[in-house]
């Protein structure tokens, strides 16, 4: 039962008063050679029960070395709280210490287990307590012609039985649908082998998981509660600032608990820094700078980035990173082709999700990232020159556009080719040059057609096809020119 922790405590304070006496017991004037006390062992002290009182007998042996009998020896003494209630008393029966021998008194301690107050108990168990002794001892001597009258008082601070007790936030852990909270308890070793249950609550807004053990108390103990817990439950707590884990001590009906404040988002900070992208023409990816603050934790989590457009997945990219500060990188996103066809002249504002997932949670966010189509515009001009030369080639002077939002310190360098068909798609010459695009660009390609001397007298519809590679997309486009000849 439950009172058995508060009877060990006072079984303890008997036989500190027990001690007490022996003290006070030498300076019986007339016991000139002393008394001598023999403590019972373990197996001597009894504690019966009856009528909802405890009682707890334990045999002392007193020799008396003085030279006169000692009468009606009794010993009483009662147990008081800090608020002054008694909580248990004792007195034993009058004896006389025989001059010389040794004798037997029989110490008794008494609790009612229907005058102590619970709340008392409670301290006992879980709190410090101050406990005060009070000692009355009365004989006769010297044939009964004289009284001796004693009183004493002594305090003593009495610790918690539980000495300490929580949960290590520290070593949360989910991991396959099981969420893992490590907890400990320190006792004194007074009650080693009590039996006590423990039961721990989880909630945020609302309570999401409990779970109970029961365990026999030896010391410092360690051990882990694994509650089963659902995705959607998990997610929930992660969203929540702050969840509160509660454990609580029960020993029949005698609680007491404590609160724990811990968060399930485990990454403190995280995000893509959208405005520092950029495509990377040398690798053909696109390149996005993320961060993930984890000064908590240590090990290692998963961080996956995945780029969409408007209907689906156009590119993703993984990164094995370690926690424990401020981690910074580069996701390298390649873009499918089909989708980089269409990103390379049209700007779109793009989803990036970011997922991060570390021992089997996992925490993601959306991110917008506004692309900007490298190319708005491109094409045939026309002939800035055409003539014949001494040899009779056709030497064509095409001049061209591209129109990008490249800038001077992030140009980029193509070669712009243009060729030459008649109108029946026979190839008649080409040529390239090599530009660096920056904003409106334009320039020329200077094209040679051999045998050209039907265009000397015919006139003809020419087709100018121009083509270029941005980011890896073959763009062209084709322009059909008349052409007047000279003659």
């Amino acid at each position: 039962m439950r009172w058995n922790l508060l009877l060990v405590r006072l079984g303890i304070l008997a036989i500190n008063l027990v001690i007490v006496a022996i003290l006070l017991l030498s300076f019986i004037p007339l016991a000139l050679n002393g008394m001598d006390v023999s403590l019972p062992d373990e197996d001597e002290v009894e504690w019966t029960f009856h009528d909802n009182v405890f009682l707890l007998s334990a045999p002392l042996e007193i020799y008396n070395g003085g030279y006169y009998d000692i009468e009606d020896l009794s010993l009483a003494f009662s147990v008081r709280d800090g608020g002054g209630d008694v909580i248990a008393d004792s007195a034993s029966t009058p004896v006389d210490l025989i001059a010389g021998e040794e004798n037997t008194v029989n110490l008794i301690l008494a609790l009612d287990l229907d005058d102590v107050d619970e709340e008392f108990v409670d301290e006992m168990i879980f709190e410090n307590t101050t406990l005060d002794m009070r000692l009355d001892i009365s004989a006769k001597y010297m044939m009964s012609l004289m009284d001796i009258n004693v009183h004493a008082s002594h305090e003593f601070d009495m610790p918690a039985l539980v000495e300490d007790y929580g949960v290590r936030t520290e070593e949360v852990s989910y991991s396959d649908g099981n969420l893992s909270i490590p907890y400990w308890i320190s006792t004194s070793d007074m009650v080693s082998g009590a039996v006590f249950g423990l039961n721990l609550t989880v909630s945020g807004e609302e309570e999401i998981a409990t779970a109970s053990d029961v365990i026999e108390l030896n010391g410092y103990q360690e051990g882990v509660f694994v509650i089963p817990i659902s995705e959607e439950d998990i997610e929930g707590l992660m969203d929540e600032e702050e969840v509160t884990i509660t454990l609580e001590l029960d020993y029949m009906g005698i609680k007491a608990s404590r609160e724990f404040s811990y968060s399930l988002s485990f990454i403190r900070s995280f995000g893509i820094d959208a405005d520092a992208a950029y495509y990377d023409d040398w690798s053909g990816s696109l390149r996005l700078p993320y961060w993930v603050d984890s000064a908590d934790l240590s090990g290692n989590a998963d961080v996956t980035c995945s780029v969409w457009n408007s209907t689906a997945i156009i590119g993703s990219g993984s990164e094995y990173i370690g926690l424990g500060y401020n981690h910074t990188g580069e996701f390298d996103i390649y873009i499918s082709t089909g989708a980089m066809e269409e990103l390379v002249t049209t700007s779109e504002v793009l989803d990036v999700v970011l997922e991060i997932e570390y021992n089997g949670l996992g925490i993601e966010e959306t991110y917008q990232y506004a692309w900007e189509a490298p190319i708005l515009g491109y094409g045939v001009l026309g002939f800035n020159d055409a003539y014949f030369d001494y040899y009779g080639w056709l030497n064509l002077d095409v001049s061209f556009f591209v129109n990008s939002t490249f800038e001077y310190d992030d140009y980029m360098d193509v070669y712009v080719y243009v060729t030459v068909y008649n109108d029946t798609g026979v190839y008649l010459g080409s040529g390239s040059q090599y530009v660096s695009l920056v904003g409106n660009t334009t320039g020329g390609v200077m094209i040679y057609v051999y045998d050209a001397g039907w265009l000397e007298t015919n006139d003809a519809t020419l087709v100018l096809d121009m083509s270029f590679d941005c980011y890896g997309v073959s763009l062209s486009e084709e322009r059909e020119v008349g052409w007047e000849a000279p003659l």
